[in-house]
């Protein structure tokens, strides 16, 4: 199971480190498991980390965070996200025509596309705008100092 490893529990770990703080230390104070604390310690080594450095950099958070990535050399994004970055042709349109995911997900069963419900999701709001929503109220700025009222009609719940 891959879980995302948070930018500043790695900075942390980092900081306590160059406090001095050993293996065991860290762990008790950011409740991490001992194991865990020397992986990241291990990895931030190996791509340049050095306690008795006076500055800890976004860019080596980063480096660091990337070489945690389980079988993701390079990138963020797994084998399921290259599958769906060949279908965009497919998906796009599907999703400007404002179907449902589950029935993109059918579809693209139907193709021969298995990927997870999840990953689809991700994929469709962060590239193609899925779920964004259209303004529903136009706005009118006025000239300062003028009144603007809106009316919204019945909005809310229902009183009797």
């Amino acid at each position: 199971m891959f879980r995302e490893v948070p930018r500043v529990e790695v900075r942390e770990v980092l900081r306590l480190r160059q406090m001095g703080y050993g293996l065991r230390r860290t762990s008790e104070r950011l409740g991490m498991n001992r194991k865990t604390v020397r992986r990241y310690l291990a990895v931030a080594e190996r791509v340049g980390f050095r306690p008795e450095s006076r500055e800890i950099t976004d860019s080596l958070v980063t480096a660091v965070l990337v070489a945690l990535q389980p079988g993701r050399p390079g990138g963020w994004h797994g084998e399921a996200w290259a599958v769906l970055e060949g279908q965009r042709g497919l998906l796009k349109p599907w999703v400007e025509e404002g179907l449902r995911l589950t029935k993109i997900r059918v579809l693209l069963q139907r193709h021969g596309v298995v990927v997870p419900y999840r990953t689809l999701h991700r994929y469709c709001v962060l590239e193609l705008g899925f779920g964004t929503r259209r303004e529903t109220v136009r706005v009118d700025d006025g000239e300062p100092g003028q009144e603007l009222q809106a009316d919204f009609g019945r909005m809310g719940s229902r009183v009797d």
